[in-house]
């Protein structure tokens, strides 16, 4: 288990689905440009999932799937992950940042 790549992806996982609900929320009048920033968002959660389940030892094609499937349910296949890393970091004594990522409590 690499808890570096982890807590590196599990940011990357939560900033995209801030930002995708803030992308749904605020381009709606730019139809276009909301398409082409959602679909970017999309494939690089997808992206993040995979490298999330694998740095974990989980299979990662099957978060990879998740992941492209999350994105029409509301996100909560990576909710469930994200909850997932949570508590593999809280047993590993990491602090969760606000963004998400974990890092030693000083």
């Amino acid at each position: 288990m690499n808890m570096q790549t982890a807590s590196k992806y599990h940011q990357y996982l939560i900033v995209t689905i801030f930002l995708a609900v803030l992308a749904a929320l605020f381009l709606q009048q730019l139809a276009a440009v909301q398409a082409a920033v959602l679909l970017v968002l999309w494939l690089f959660n997808v992206f993040c999932c995979y490298k999330l389940g694998s740095s974990f030892g989980k299979p990662a094609l099957l978060w990879a799937l998740v992941g492209l499937l999350g994105f029409f349910i509301l996100c909560i296949p990576q909710l469930l992950l994200i909850d997932f890393a949570n508590k593999v970091f809280k047993a590993a004594g990491l602090k969760i940042g606000f963004l998400g990522g974990a890092t030693r409590p000083l």
